[in-house]
């Protein structure tokens, strides 16, 4: 990771402090800064990843008995800057072996750059469409699945279809976990939630419920692992 000096990051509680910018074929611009001691990631409509303070899926990990979680074999689809595992590993002290898909090769640079290579957890990586992974590994089991994929505030509509949660269901453990992050702040955002969960993701996970988070909602597969 670069150095990042401590006044900089006491500055970062007063002020935001751009550390860089990049542009590749699927975001115009992916800005890195600093924010209340934290590396943050963020488009320009967006934020991907902003350390402990990703709060939906914060306010998540709280609400789930992590030590339920028997299977370190973890799938992340969508990387971000490696939040979800820097949380997990950190605040929750939850390991994993994860395998990471992310369509953006410049967010893994990113990711691999700025956080990455400070944790323990070992990353299988792979630079390709989510729906692609799910359809093209027939032999995977796992048991945590993430699905953090958006671009910008949206869900890509191949990610909101039928064949994809069949799919995820397919290469879950029978006592796998899977979190599927939807936006909800606004009212039409959350009659997509809606739709999302009782169209798509019940038929495959009838016990499933969802945490509110305030301006998501995180789709959890089986209630029951909920505290």
């Amino acid at each position: 990771m670069p150095d990042i000096s401590q006044s900089q990051r006491l500055l970062s509680y007063l002020m935001e402090i751009p550390l860089e910018t990049i542009s590749s074929a699927v975001h115009p611009n992916l800005y890195v800064s600093l924010q209340q001691g934290r590396l943050q990631l963020s488009t320009d409509k967006a934020i991907y990843s902003f350390s402990d303070l990703y709060t939906n899926f914060r306010r998540a990990f709280r609400q789930i008995r992590l030590e339920d979680i028997q299977s370190t074999d973890a799938l992340l689809l969508g990387l971000g800057l490696g939040s979800i595992p820097e949380m997990l590993e950190k605040k929750f002290r939850k390991p994993f072996d994860y395998t990471a898909v992310e369509l953006d090769e410049a967010i893994i640079y990113l990711a691999q750059k700025y956080t990455l290579s400070n944790l323990q957890a070992s990353f299988d990586i792979y630079c390709i469409d989510a729906g692609e992974y799910v359809t093209s590994c027939p032999d995977a089991r796992f048991g945590f699945i993430c699905v953090d994929l958006f671009i910008d505030d949206e869900i890509p509509n191949q990610f909101t279809t039928p064949d994809f949660f069949i799919q995820l269901h397919r290469i879950l453990q029978e006592d796998g976990l899977l979190l599927f992050n939807c936006f909800s702040l606004e009212a039409t955002d959350r009659r997509k939630a809606q739709t999302v969960f009782e169209e798509l993701f019940l038929p495959q996970f009838p016990d499933a419920t969802y945490i509110d988070t305030g301006t998501n909602w995180i789709l959890v597969n089986r209630k029951n692992i909920l505290r």
